[in-house]
C-alpha cells in the first residue's frame, strides 16, 4: 500500500492548538532556547552579518533574534512576520 491510501489512526481527537500565545509568555531574551538559537546563528552567519549594513528577518515573532542581531552586530535589521 503506497503512502497516500495508508489509512490515519488518531489517538486523540484533534484539538486546536495556539503555541505562540504563551510560547510569546516565556520566551525572552535569557530563555535558553533563544540564548541557544542565537549562539548558533552566529556561529552559521557570523561572517556573513560581520559585513552587512543591514539584514532582514523573515518570520520575526515577537522579534527577539531581530533585536539581539541589530544589538549585536549593530546594523538595521527588518522584521516581517
Amino acid at each position: 500500500m503506497d503512502s497516500e491510501h495508508r489509512p490515519i489512526t488518531y489517538l486523540s481527537p484533534p484539538t486546536p492548538v495556539s503555541m505562540g500565545d504563551w510560547w510569546f509568555d516565556i520566551a525572552t531574551g535569557d530563555h535558553f532556547w533563544i540564548r541557544r538559537r542565537f549562539d548558533v546563528m552566529r556561529r552559521l552567519a557570523d561572517s556573513v552579518l560581520r559585513n552587512s549594513r543591514s539584514a532582514a528577518e523573515i518570520g520575526c515573532g515577537n522579534g527577539l533574534l531581530q533585536r539581539e542581531v541589530e544589538d549585536y552586530y549593530r546594523i538595521s535589521v527588518q522584521g516581517s512576520i
